[in-house]
Parts: C-alpha cells; structure tokens; sequence
C-alpha cells in the first residue's frame, strides 16, 4: 500500500484513537514492530487479537501504526516533488530527504497539550515552539538534535490527531510550503555543546 489514497482510506477507518496508555520506549516498540509490515486497518484488528493483546498494548500499537502510515504518506508526498530528493538509504536515522540539498527529518505532530502558550502565541513565536519540541522529544532511540521539519496539526474542536489522515489535504499544504520555500528563512536553533540545526514548521490547520 504506497498510493496516498489507499492509505489515507486505511487511516480513516480508525474512529477512535485512544491515549498512548504509557510513554513510548524501545521496548514496546520492539513489541510493536509489526506495524511496519501491517499496512491495513483490518490486518493490525487480526494480530492484536491473536495476540490477545491487553488494552495498554492495544493502544499502543494503534497509536503507533496511525502515527507510522500517516508519517509515511507525508513522506510520499514530500518525495513527489522536484525540489525534494530522497535520502539512499531509507532507515537513515535523521535524515528522510532533502530540500534544495538541505537535510531534513520530518516529524509529524498534533499541537502538544502540555506547549504552555495557546496557538495564537505559537505562530508568533515558531522558534519557541520548535525549541520546546526538540527538549521535549523523547529520549529514547529516536532522540537527535539535527535538521528537523515539523508538520503540526492543528484542529478548532481539539480533534487534532483526525488531521493525520487527510493526506490528500496534507499534501496541498505541503506543495504550497515546497513552492515558497526559501532556506534563508529556516529557523537557526543553537543547542549547548551540540551544533546548531536548522528547522521550521508547516502549520496543517482547520479551524
């Protein structure tokens, strides 16, 4: 399943997406790691029932599955685009393509309910948001302090994790993003004892 509208179908049919249950690690993620191959609503249903997987487990491995697909798809939709060219080797550990040479890891996000200032503040001030973000990731195996583009989403009836799944929107957004893109306008972030990366957000809203 790699054509955005089959994903973007695969990703609707989740009606309800409960919380995480614990905070993600490597060891349940070695658990989960299925996901990658499971590419359909109905094959994930199937393996945690075989499983009989207890409900902490469960929404776990649902949480990661939509995050992973949705992720996924973005990355399809960056790649369509000539300005993007993807990076050899696909397992890379921070870097998922290039913009105009430019390095980047993508991470999509839903607008983070702990970020202690509301919407209005953080499309003002995106160079705090993006600041709190890379101190808040998690310090597991997916931990790093290099280029990163965050997809934020961002939705008025607090549903934002819905948002993940419209690809075919997201990918409107991200045309009109490649098309004004200008690298002189990337947010600088200097991390202590580290050197500095490069980073910006793309705003997926509906208000």
């Amino acid at each position: 399943m790699q054509r955005l509208q089959d994903i973007q179908h695969e990703l609707e049919k989740v009606q309800v997406l409960a919380p995480w249950g614990k905070k993600q690690d490597d060891q349940w993620d070695k658990a989960s790691r299925f996901i990658y191959e499971l590419c359909t609503y109905q094959d994930i249903e199937y393996k945690l029932n075989t499983l009989q997987a207890e409900e902490t487990f469960r929404n776990y491995v649902w949480n990661r599955w939509y995050n992973f697909w949705s992720a996924k798809g973005i990355e399809i939709i960056f790649k369509s685009f000539n300005q993007v060219q993807a990076h050899p080797n696909p397992y890379h550990s921070s870097i998922d393509f290039y913009i105009n040479n430019i390095p980047f890891d993508h991470k999509s996000t839903v607008y983070p309910k702990n970020y202690p200032h509301n919407l209005t503040q953080a499309l003002a001030q995106p160079k705090a948001l993006i600041q709190w973000l890379y101190t808040e990731q998690s310090q597991q195996q997916r931990f790093h302090l290099d280029n990163r583009l965050f997809i934020i989403f961002y939705d008025k009836n607090l549903l934002h994790w819905k948002l993940k799944s419209q690809l075919l929107w997201i990918s409107s957004i991200v045309e009109n993003y490649l098309n004004q893109f200008d690298p002189q306008k990337l947010i600088r972030i200097d991390f202590e004892k580290h050197k500095a990366c490069l980073s910006d957000i793309i705003w997926c809203i509906k208000n």
